[in-house]
């Protein structure tokens, strides 16, 4: 799970940085777009290893 936040973090700051530029303003959308990503992760994630078994 520590892998999957330490990926998706980059990812979605340079998101927010290239969006607003101010990473400041952006912490609430930074926070809601972390989670859904890490949310859409774990769940396809899931799903790949339903369809493995």
């Amino acid at each position: 799970m520590s892998s999957v936040m330490v990926y998706g973090a980059p990812q979605t700051r340079r998101e927010t940085d290239k969006s607003t530029g101010n990473n400041t303003t952006a912490k609430g959308p930074l926070r809601e777009t972390f989670l859904t990503s890490l949310h859409e992760r774990s769940a396809s994630s899931a799903t790949a290893s339903l369809h493995h078994r």
